[in-house]
């Protein structure tokens, strides 16, 4: 019968929802540990890679500037 299946619908859906709050949570939770934003939660890579993107934009300047 159709209305046997409505529990374990309903069950899916809830812990979807769930899973989804609470990786939501813990993202801002984290962020707001780091002091960051949300969409600035930098990893040591991003960081190196910052640098290094800054070096070479020196080093590009650096090089327009003698010619």
């Amino acid at each position: 019968m159709p209305y046997q299946t409505l529990p374990g619908i309903i069950i899916m859906i809830g812990a979807i929802t769930t899973m989804g709050v609470g990786l939501g949570w813990v993202t801002r939770s984290q962020a707001r540990n780091n002091g960051q934003s949300k969409l600035q939660l930098l990893t040591d890579w991003d960081r190196m890679m910052d640098a290094r993107d800054r070096r070479l934009r020196a080093k590009g300047e650096e090089t327009v500037n003698v010619n």
